[in-house]
């Protein structure tokens, strides 16, 4: 059975687009900074992550659309797609506690019809990934390091929000 593993994370900066609501693009040059740090510490990407703020880690469709598109971009020779996804929502009003949730998922493409890529809305489902947690104590010192770059970089919206 194929194995991806996560070594680290990296946050990338994001770009204002025309609905900033439901809506949030990469902004190119963070992805080129990110990816010369991965580089420069052996990593390859293996999948990407974002944030629902305050409503349910669940893939919406452009999440699986998104998901998919990756992973016919990374599509190896035997099939295999060696893609993640996942969704943190940090404040998800509705559950009971003041929790995070974490939701990992892979695109499901069926079974394909010969010579054809599976269209999403016909052969697609999200699927939960197997994973395990790292007991390593700087990957926890990392990711707070990440989550204060963060901080920094939005801060004043944050903190100017509702």
């Amino acid at each position: 059975r194929p194995v991806v593993r996560v070594e680290e994370a990296f946050p990338v900066r994001e770009i204002r687009t025309e609905d900033d609501t439901i809506n949030v693009e990469m902004d190119p040059e963070s992805e080129v900074e990110v990816r010369a740090k991965m580089a420069d510490a052996g990593l390859i990407a293996v999948g990407w992550y974002h944030s629902h703020p305050s409503f349910p880690a669940v893939p919406s469709v452009i999440d699986l659309t998104n998901q998919l598109r990756y992973q016919r971009l990374v599509r190896e020779e035997n099939g295999l797609e060696p893609w993640i996804a996942a969704i943190v929502s940090p404040y998800n009003k509705t559950r009971p506690a003041m929790e995070s949730e974490l939701t990992y998922f892979y695109v499901d493409a069926g079974a394909r019809t010969e010579g054809k890529d599976a269209e999403l809305d016909r052969d697609c489902r999200s699927m939960a990934l197997d994973t395990a947690t790292s007991e390593n104590t700087a990957f926890a010192a990392a990711a707070m390091s990440k989550i204060k770059m963060i901080k920094e970089w939005y801060g004043a919206e944050w903190e100017g929000a509702s």
